[in-house]
């Protein structure tokens, strides 16, 4: 018998079906063929795959507002009860984690199941954002047959032009290497990466860079462990032969690295570029007396030098046409230092340190220079400056306002610090890629963790939950 809906104009169809519920979606295209045609792009063209709120509850205070606008297309939990409760929400984080590594388990090689379908279910899908964060009950560890294999996966993907991959570290032992993909994602406008994600992907993913307009890279290299363990975690890789004087990694602590591994080709072609945020852990000064030694940690410098010259790079590449330029440095503290201070503290006391002098001597002067800067309107900085600036402040904020004057709005933000798993050299997991649970402020977590849920309030009254997947 012909479904009732069946006789509905297809454009009117969409227009209501673009504010239902994944759920609803799900069952109305088991009503007909049609609707099943009129409903998969529907469904698969827009696709986020953290928990509902993930973002907003983790961005920096000041740019909050920014990713409510972004009104993704989060999945409803059930209910909200006990939404206060951290347990809950890991759970949540958990349950998505799952459900990406199935989403892109859809895509991968071995696990195929039709090949057509899933090459037609990948050309359906334009915007995505997705944790890499291989959380998979049902695969086991050791064999090549239980690797996850999710960046060729999301290569399959050709039609992408939003991107958003938020990555926790993945041993080679349980993550198939990236191959490379057949083809670039030659329709990408806005690239968004945090954590850690192969330099292999990273460049595949910037191929094209004459069509992306707004790019975020936040990459960490590969954690070292600590030579304290008895069985090595996360060994350091092999010294480059042409390298004359290799880094000594036989350390106690290990900082995370930042990852620089764009070609000069490559940041050459960012022609389209008006919005760039880039983001990098680095060292703090000698403590204070009264503050945790976190001197015992190593960091590399050669890897924060490659990263500031890629900064500088990327700044004096596309300064011609950037609208929006944010940077953020995180310092690194060890596991313990949430015992001796808060994150306000911390970075009151370590934001000027080797770290920031080394962004004063490689990247300052790139701000700096005699050149043209037409389109720019907004420069953030994170984590570089206290409100009133110390001893070892060069003023960045006041010397930007004074360079770039009232046509551009600098703005100046405390940030937050990274804190690291001593044995690993990971950081150490507790919202985003690069959060952790005590790398958060007062002014964080002055709302509820779903911050834009107000007491009482239905699933009618959440801000961003009624969203059109087809905008």
């Amino acid at each position: 018998m012909t479904s009732s809906l069946d006789a509905f104009p297809a454009e009117l169809f969409l227009e209501v079906v673009k504010y239902l519920t994944h759920h609803d979606l799900a069952q109305l295209m088991r009503v007909s063929h049609r609707l099943h045609q009129l409903i998969e792009p529907v469904v698969w063209t827009k696709i986020e795959l953290h928990r509902f709120s993930f973002h907003e509850d983790n961005a920096l205070v000041q740019l909050r507002q920014g990713e409510a606008a972004l009104q993704r297309p989060y999945r409803r939990p059930a209910n909200l009860l006990n939404r206060r409760e951290t347990y809950w929400v890991d759970n949540l984080d958990r349950d998505q984690d799952v459900a990406s590594t199935l989403f892109l388990n859809l895509f991968c090689q071995k696990t195929l199941v039709d090949r057509h379908r899933a090459e037609h279910l990948a050309g359906l899908v334009r915007w995505l954002c997705v944790p890499v964060n291989g959380w998979n009950a049902n695969l086991g560890q050791g064999s090549n047959a239980d690797k996850l294999d999710p960046w060729n996966a999301l290569a399959t993907l050709k039609n992408l032009e939003y991107l958003e991959i938020s990555a926790l570290w993945k041993s080679p032992d349980e993550v198939e290497p990236f191959k490379g993909g057949a083809q670039p994602l030659s329709k990408l406008q806005t690239l968004k990466l945090r954590g850690y994600i192969p330099a292999e992907f990273v460049r595949y993913a910037c191929a094209n860079p004459s069509t992306i307009t707004e790019l975020q890279l936040a990459i960490l290299d590969a954690p070292i462990g600590s030579i304290l363990c008895r069985e090595r975690p996360n060994p350091p890789p092999p010294a480059d032969p042409e390298d004359d004087e290799p880094e000594d990694f036989d350390q106690e602590v290990v900082a995370p690295r930042p990852l620089a591994c764009l070609t000069p080709e490559i940041i050459s072609q960012f022609t389209s570029l008006t919005h760039l945020y880039l983001c990098r852990p680095c060292d703090g000064p000698e403590p204070a007396e009264g503050y945790t030694d976190i001197c015992d940690i190593y960091t590399s410098i050669k890897s924060d030098t490659r990263a500031l010259k890629e900064w500088a790079s990327l700044i004096r590449s596309t300064r011609s046409h950037l609208s929006q330029l944010t940077l953020d440095q995180r310092p690194v503290g060890n596991s313990t230092e949430p015992d001796a201070t808060e994150n306000a503290e911390f970075l009151e006391e370590y934001c000027n340190g080797p770290g920031y002098l080394r962004f004063v001597e490689l990247v300052l002067p790139a701000l700096l220079e005699d050149a043209d800067w037409p389109a720019l309107r907004r420069i953030r900085l994170f984590g570089f400056e206290n409100e009133t600036p110390g001893e070892k402040s060069h003023d960045l904020v006041g010397r930007l306002k004074e360079w770039f004057g009232d046509g551009v709005d600098v703005v100046n933000g405390r940030g937050r610090r990274i804190i690291m798993e001593d044995d690993t050299g990971e950081v150490q997991s507790g919202g985003d890629a690069l959060d952790t649970c005590n790398s958060f402020d007062e002014e964080d977590e002055g709302e509820t963790p779903l911050w834009q849920i107000r007491e009482g309030s239905a699933w009618g009254d959440w801000s961003f939950g009624s969203v059109p997947r087809l905008a």
